[in-house]
């Protein structure tokens, strides 16, 4: 994630068009994953808007 710079501003920018509200956020030291802590509620959302953000969206 060094070498992409907005990434956790991506996913952040998901959740919150998704009214997703983030309790906790963590990245490892590796740097390959990062981890979202949410409410079981909103699990369903923000899955969908992650997979909408990363999988479907056309890149600016």
């Amino acid at each position: 994630m060094s070498h992409t710079v907005g990434l956790a501003g991506r996913a952040c920018g998901a959740f919150a068009r998704t009214a997703v509200n983030l309790e906790m956020i963590n990245q490892g030291s590796s740097e390959v994953s990062m981890m979202f802590g949410i409410k079981d509620e909103d699990m369903t959302a923000a899955v969908r808007a992650l997979y909408e953000e990363f999988f479907t969206a056309v890149p600016a």
